[in-house]
């Protein structure tokens, strides 16, 4: 039986210069000798677009040669209209943070600085409270955790940055280009794929009424909790080989 391959899933690499890659094999030397253990410690952080009611990544079909163009074998376009919110969210080794979703639009410094004080500022303060009333010889600090976050210009806008340094968060610095080799970017995919399912299951159509946008933030805050520490170890644990795998390529692209 003849049967006719639609386009495959393809993995979009970002386009790394001669100063991406020199930056990304100084960030991996400086963190070369970490072990699993202090990549724990970093705060990872992200923030994601996404749009709803509408699958985001391409699928691969396999049809008959001759239906490839048959209505059933077609998914439909959004030509307009939609409708979109901006989610951010951040984990440790010690298990998943707050999970914010933003009012439409864009993400600027102002409201930045709002996910700061609401998502990491709370997020420390809860683990380093975690810490101290565990059975532990460790003392818990400011300093005990990392901040990672990237080089958006609302990340990096001076009032950010003076907000930091003011509740005394350090930050791990970022080389540009290099959102593969934040963990948490691999579960933005099946997150988003389980959020879809969810919203399909429960009758859900995209709408800008306050009503529908709550049950899709309630789907989305529901799947974030559900998120295990066992599958964020298991994103955190590879990061001493990713390490390795950037210095190997020079800084340029690894399989990580």
């Amino acid at each position: 039986m003849a049967c006719w391959w639609g386009w495959p899933i393809g993995r979009y690499l970002n386009l790394l210069k001669p100063h991406h890659k020199a930056a990304q094999l100084r960030w991996a030397r400086k963190y070369q000798h970490w072990t699993i253990e202090n990549w724990k410690r970093v705060i990872w952080s992200d923030k994601c677009s996404i749009v709803l009611g509408r699958k985001s990544r391409q699928r691969r079909c396999i049809r008959k040669k001759g239906h490839a163009y048959l209505a059933r074998q077609c998914d439909g376009t959004v030509k307009s209209g939609k409708v979109t919110v901006m989610v951010w969210r951040c984990f440790t080794g010690s298990g998943p943070g707050p999970l914010i979703v933003c009012e439409a639009g864009n993400v600027n410094a102002d409201r930045y600085l709002d996910i700061l004080r609401d998502g990491v500022v709370t997020f420390i303060n809860s683990l380093i409270e975690s810490m101290k009333s565990a059975d532990s010889i460790t003392v818990a600090t400011n300093d005990t955790f990392l901040f990672m976050y990237d080089n958006a210009p609302c990340h990096t806008a001076g009032k950010v940055t003076k907000f930091l340094k003011t509740k005394r968060i350090p930050i791990m610095k970022w080389a540009a280009q290099s959102p593969d080799l934040n963990p948490i970017e691999n579960l933005w995919t099946d997150f988003k794929e389980h959020f879809h399912a969810c919203g399909a299951s429960l009758g859900l159509k995209p709408s800008t009424r306050s009503e529908v946008l709550e049950k899709y933030v309630d789907v989305l805050m529901e799947l974030w909790r559900e998120q295990g520490l066992e599958l964020i170890t298991k994103l955190i644990e590879p990061m001493p080989r990713c390490i390795a795998a950037v210095i190997a390529a020079r800084g340029g692209h690894t399989k990580y």
